[in-house]
């Protein structure tokens, strides 16, 4: 059965929204990272329902069914994140639970950093211009409650990765190349195939990927193009305030694309005591998909701390 969604206009830009619950329900966000959509979390939005949450999760600009700017410069992280401001703003949603995933979970992790600090000038202090810009402009602040990350860690743990780490971020710099798009979308896009280590929901990338080709793989490659540089970080080097509230690091043993190294060295850049880490045996990078019976229980259990 299809789940409540909804069309929002944020940033000048069409989101789709799936939105299940009431107003009332405490909210739980679910950011999706690349090359996924909202559809990401289907075996987790019904059981999160279930248990009385409210679920919020958008297609993020670039994906899925919300729109796909044609500009580089349109997927800055900052960018980013003010779109998510303004889904909670139409939404109207107070307090909420944060949860990311890939490329969500990078972004999590910043709207946390920010959005956790107790004053609004502490808040607004080195926030990016676009999302202070954006985060000024609130009728009404949103309240984080609590942040969980899934298979990525904090941007500012992959500052100086270990050999094993760096290895497995190899598609980062590729991507970077003109010559990417040709060799993804190359013999039906058996490079992505291989990349994902042959995992099923290759399928659904690869039908999207051909809907409106290659837009919609361009856009899905500009989220790296726009925020990652060979020569520095995986994100920006503008330091991120510590995040204030509760934060769960997960990471599955199986994952083909991240060590555990930078989500375990995490808990550096959370205040004291609000860390705590996670590992899911034999799950891989999408482990919402590999293992949602363990994945479901881990969210309920801590989301009803």
């Amino acid at each position: 059965m299809p789940f409540t969604s909804k069309d929002l206009q944020v940033n000048g830009l069409n989101f789709h929204v799936i939105d299940e619950g009431a107003s009332g329900d405490p909210a739980v966000v679910l950011l999706h990272g690349f090359p996924d959509s909202s559809d990401l979390w289907r075996n987790q939005i019904p059981v999160l329902r279930a248990a009385g949450f409210r679920v919020i999760a958008p297609d993020l600009r670039g994906f899925g069914q919300s729109d796909k700017p044609v500009k580089q410069s349109d997927y800055k992280v900052a960018l980013l994140g003010s779109d998510v401001l303004g889904i909670l703003t139409q939404l109207g949603i107070g307090k909420f639970h944060l949860v990311g995933h890939d490329w969500g979970a990078l972004l999590a992790w910043g709207l946390a950093a920010h959005m956790s600090q107790p004053s609004l000038e502490e808040a607004l202090a080195g926030m990016p211009a676009a999302f202070a810009n954006a985060f000024r402009a609130l009728p009404v602040r949103p309240e984080i409650q609590s942040l969980t990350a899934l298979s990525v860690g904090h941007p500012e743990a992959y500052k100086d990765p270990p050999v094993a780490q760096r290895e497995r971020s190899w598609y980062i710099y590729f991507f970077q190349f003109a010559q990417a798009l040709h060799d993804l979308q190359d013999r039906n896009y058996q490079l992505l195939k291989d990349w994902s280590g042959g995992h099923s929901e290759a399928i659904q990338w690869i039908a999207h990927f051909d809907r409106d080709k290659p837009a919609n793989l361009v856009a899905a490659l500009n989220w790296y193009r726009a925020n990652t540089d060979p020569d520095d970080s995986i994100v920006d080097d503008t330091p991120l305030p510590p995040i204030m509230v509760p934060t769960r690091g997960v990471w599955g043993t199986g994952d083909l694309h991240q060590t555990d190294w930078p989500m375990t060295n995490s808990g550096q850049f959370v205040a004291p005591n609000k860390f705590s880490y996670t590992q899911i045996d034999g799950a891989g990078h999408w482990m919402q998909l590999d293992k949602p019976d363990e994945v479901n229980k881990l969210l309920l259990d801590w989301l009803r701390q």
